[in-house]
């Protein structure tokens, strides 16, 4: 009887004291953390990518610091319309807490079609409206670059149209706010064109404008 007693109370304390391991096991606390892509030359409007490799987390909450709307994803693409500096926080949480992360991006603002068009070109078409050549030799390897201030420089690399041209000219450009109508040069010898395409490659600049001394076509080669 004595044994079937000690039996029975050695069973239970085991259960009791297994019980209770199991009541002290400790859960792992959430760790946060998170990457974004793109990283460099961050200019509104732009799409950033948050990938999410927090551990021991089962729900996440983002906060963009007002550069965009708070998202519950767990790695949720976000598109920044304005220029800024925005915290973004991450929180993880899980069974045993939560913990954050934060990162600070610098958006920039957009670039303006002259920060666009400023670059070193070369000729590479020219297409008059009313017969004359397509690309004269003395134009052939012409170049011309767009500066910031508002100039242009063009370098006919020593082949002259006509012996009173100089090799080297500077002269000024406007560019409308939109992007869509460009003055090249000044005075008498301005041309207006009133159709402007800027691509990462390409100035393609046409005119119809009558009273000037081109009408036509344009093209310039990014060099």
């Amino acid at each position: 009887m004595k044994t079937k007693f000690t039996f029975i109370l050695v069973l239970f304390a085991t259960i009791l004291f297994s019980s209770c391991k199991k009541d002290d096991a400790v859960i792992p606390a959430p760790i946060a953390d998170f990457i974004s892509f793109p990283i460099a030359n961050l200019r509104a409007p732009i799409e950033i990518t948050f990938t999410n490799s927090s551990q021991n987390a089962t729900s996440y909450v983002w906060d963009f610091g007002g550069g965009a709307p708070p998202s519950t994803e767990k790695s949720p693409k976000v598109t920044f319309t304005t220029a800024g500096i925005f915290t973004v926080t991450l929180k993880a949480v899980g069974d045993g807490g939560a913990n954050t992360k934060t990162q600070t991006i610098t958006i920039l603002p957009p670039l303006t079609p002259q920060d666009r068009v400023v670059g070193r070109y070369q000729l590479t078409a020219l297409r008059p409206f009313f017969g004359g050549s397509a690309l004269t030799p003395c134009l052939a390897d012409n170049t011309i670059e767009f500066t910031a201030n508002g100039q242009y420089i063009t370098n006919n690399l020593g082949i002259m149209c006509s012996s009173s041209e100089p090799a080297i000219r500077t002269d000024t450009y406007f560019l409308s706010s939109t992007g869509t109508i460009m003055t090249l040069g000044s005075g008498s010898n301005a041309i207006i064109f009133d159709s402007v395409q800027i691509t990462s490659t390409q100035l393609i600049l046409n005119t119809n404008t009558s009273g000037t001394s081109f009408q036509g076509e344009m093209i310039f080669t990014r060099i």
